[in-house]
């Protein structure tokens, strides 16, 4: 008796939705929201390491501690550019029993001829003639993007209550870049060559498998504000800090998605067809709230400072609302134009809850020379405990994540210009398909360079970094080269408004 292969579609996004494999285009849910952004353009000219240092107001943002060592009234403001690339090469497996599958994903019969039989007709079993795409998509893309956007704004006051001496710091800053983007010409579903958490078992005779085949992407763009006033303090020699962070910002989110054909395999051939057509959009926006806080210490001598920082666990609040439109329209008979059209469309709303457990960071500046500064910092966030609840209240864990550090240097090579560079780790999110190790996150390099200037009372920062991310999404049928790289150009002014006087508050 022959037996069909059947996988309920509705089966596979509800799995997915659980979890963040980037290589088979989950929907879009909390994507962009574990990119926290660096406020401090010296600091990230000696690749990010940040948390020991000191002397400049957008310290509030990392390490509140260092507002302790300021003794002037200083203002900070800090903008960005950046140029991003992203591009996926596939390269598909030959199949011993479905020789042209490869070629037709990877849209490469070139020169091939149709075969045909001895008599030299084109060969008229559709099971046998060459299975090509009937569109231009092709398996590779790229994209770019380009964007000059405000940063950071960071103002400390010094203030003497009686004989207590405070420093007041307040800013807004570029808490979380929300900006998403991915895609996948050649999605199939069922995803034909998975092997976790088990293979799809080899037809046999008899069997059918039946596969839906599209393109799909998602992107989301938009930015999380943190609203932060700050305290810092000298208890016994030591700084101590605190800080809260009022989370705001909105972004626009976009799904789409385009079948290309319907793909069905016996135990050995294959065929596409183009019977059904199928096109869904989800567009919608979101908005975000939550309030978070820091606390840090810090200690310096002459040849070297040490901090550290709690970040408090706090919860974002995702408001969401969503259009979706799909059409599908099934050819019954070609040759007579009869066409069932189904259209779809709905809205939905609700409210979503990421919730951040306690992350905790170390932090040295060595001062091995009288000019030089080498500053380590070394960071755990415990993205696999964040929660992730749905507005029916299903909780999930989504992320993967593993410590990070942060390496830089600084030479002051007079009393008006430094020089910097450094490097530093981001470890992502997500799990790359198929890592031999089940839950290592990717990670992305970031290297950097800076230079700092004192020029007619100013405080001129400007910093460089060439940020690269590289992947591997692997299946027992493909394998998808994931290339995602940042050029990035930031610049602060800062200025001491006081010279080298305090404000006063009297009792």
């Amino acid at each position: 008796m022959k037996r069909t292969c059947v996988f309920v579609a509705a089966a596979v996004s509800v799995a997915s939705s659980l979890s963040l494999a980037q290589g088979s285009v989950d929907p879009l849910t909390v994507h962009g929201l574990d990119q926290r952004t660096l406020s401090d353009i010296r600091a990230r000219g000696m690749g990010g390491a940040v948390l020991a240092g000191t002397n400049r107001a957008s310290i509030l943002f990392a390490n509140p501690a260092g507002l302790a060592g300021m003794g002037t009234m200083d203002l900070r403001v800090a903008g960005i550019g950046v140029t991003t690339s992203q591009r996926q090469t596939q390269e598909w497996v030959p199949n011993r029993l479905y020789t042209g599958l490869s070629l037709l994903m990877e849209d490469s019969w070139g020169d091939i001829k149709p075969p045909t039989d001895t008599s030299g007709n084109p060969i008229a079993d559709p099971w046998e003639q060459l299975q090509k795409p009937f569109d231009a998509i092709g398996p590779n893309w790229s994209r770019s993007t380009n964007q000059a956007l405000p940063l950071s704004v960071a103002f400390a006051l010094p203030v003497q209550i009686g004989d207590v001496a405070l420093v007041l710091g307040a800013g807004g800053a570029r808490a979380i870049d929300l900006n998403h983007f991915f895609q996948n010409n050649n999605v199939t579903d069922p995803l034909l060559g998975r092997y976790r958490p088990q293979p799809i078992p080899e037809l046999q005779v008899g069997d059918t498998l039946r596969a839906r085949w599209f393109q799909s992407f998602r992107k989301r763009a938009g930015t999380i504000w943190g609203i932060t006033p700050a305290i810092g303090m000298t208890i016994a020699g030591i700084g101590v800090g605190a800080s809260a962070t009022y989370y705001t910002g909105t972004s626009e989110d976009f799904e789409q998605r385009l079948d290309r054909g319907f793909l069905t395999f016996s135990n050995n051939k294959f065929r596409v067809q183009d019977t059904v057509h199928y096109a869904s959009v989800r567009t919608g926006s979101s908005a975000y709230t939550g309030f978070g806080g820091t606390v840090g210490i810090r200690i310096a001598e002459p040849r070297f400072t040490v901090a550290a920082t709690l970040q408090l666990p706090y919860t974002l609040n995702r408001k969401y609302s969503t259009a979706f439109q799909s059409r599908e329209d099934v050819i019954i008979v070609r040759s007579l134009d009869s066409v069932q059209t189904t259209v779809v469309s709905s809205s939905e709303s609700g409210m979503e809850k990421i919730h951040f457990p306690l992350a905790y960071s170390f932090g040295v500046v060595l001062t091995p020379f009288p000019r030089w500064d080498v500053a380590f910092d070394y960071e755990i966030r415990n993205l696999r405990q964040v929660k992730y609840t749905l507005t029916n209240g299903t909780v999930s864990q989504p992320w993967v994540g593993a410590p990070s550090f942060r390496l830089g240097a600084e030479y002051r090579w007079n009393d008006w210009l430094a020089l910097r560079a450094g490097y530093r780790e981001v470890t992502q999110s997500f799990a790359p398909e198929g890592s031999a190790i089940i839950g290592e996150p990717a990670v992305m390099s970031v290297y950097s360079a800076g230079a700092g200037l004192a020029l007619f009372g100013m405080e001129i920062d400007v910093a460089y970094e060439y940020a690269r991310l590289r992947y591997l999404d692997s299946w027992q049928s493909n394998v998808n080269y994931n290339t995602f790289t940042q050029h990035r150009l930031l610049l602060e002014i800062g200025t001491h408004l006081l010279g080298h006087t305090h404000g006063a508050i009297e009792e």
